[in-house]
């Protein structure tokens, strides 16, 4: 690999996102074409909040791989953060276009259907979402939402229990979780997830340190 994205990329890691766009520029004074360095400088400036300009960088990647269903989504998730949900959908549609079972698309488009009021769709979407990609984490969190405040609580707390499955000690995880059993009122799961977690605190206390 190109020593400039194995510095972007480490970079991107380490969150020194100013470094990433310069590592990515580097390579792109010599290879226009590398949709990894756009797509990098796209990925640092969303981080950094420069919502306009990543959505010009990633638009710069598809122009180079049109059927990369990644970019596809993130452009989708770009135009949502900015209220353009229209010109989101179009970016999921396509996505799904070239793979069915893409998880993310499926799921966002369930979440833009939830806003303009039509949540039978949504329901269905996010449904579909986990069953074509059932590893999808916010998949089963937004399907849990959804069936939350569509009174199928029951749906909603096996939903829940699927992602904190997945992956059971990401702290990220952890908080949204927690955030949506606290606004579900899912007061009984909530308990069960807090034992998890001290048990899981319990354990590593009594685990060996290496430096």
């Amino acid at each position: 690999m190109n020593s400039s994205i194995d510095k972007a990329l480490r970079s991107f890691e380490l969150g020194n996102y100013d470094d990433v766009i310069k590592y990515a520029n580097q390579l792109l004074i010599n290879n226009k074409s590398s949709f990894q360095a756009y797509q990098l400088i796209g990925k640092a400036l969303k981080s950094l909040g420069r919502i306009e300009d990543s959505i010009t960088f990633f638009n710069k990647a598809l122009s180079i791989e049109p059927h990369n269903i990644d970019i596809l989504k993130e452009l989708g998730n770009l135009n949502q953060i900015i209220g353009k949900n229209n010109l989101a959908s179009k970016f999921y549609l396509k996505a799904l276009q070239i793979n069915k079972n893409y998880g993310p698309a499926l799921t966002n488009l369930g979440s833009i259907q939830w806003l303009d009021g039509n949540q039978e769709q949504a329901l269905q979407l996010h449904r579909l979402a986990t069953i074509r990609d059932p590893k999808l984490i916010a998949g089963w969190i937004n399907l849990s939402n959804v069936c939350s405040m569509r009174n199928l609580i029951s749906e909603a707390e096996v939903s829940l229990r699927k992602a904190i499955l997945l992956k059971p000690e990401c702290h990220t995880v952890q908080f949204i979780i927690l955030k949506t059993l606290t606004m579900n009122c899912s007061w009984s799961l909530l308990n069960e997830y807090l034992n998890s977690l001290n048990q899981q605190i319990n354990s590593i206390e009594h685990s060996p340190f290496f430096l």
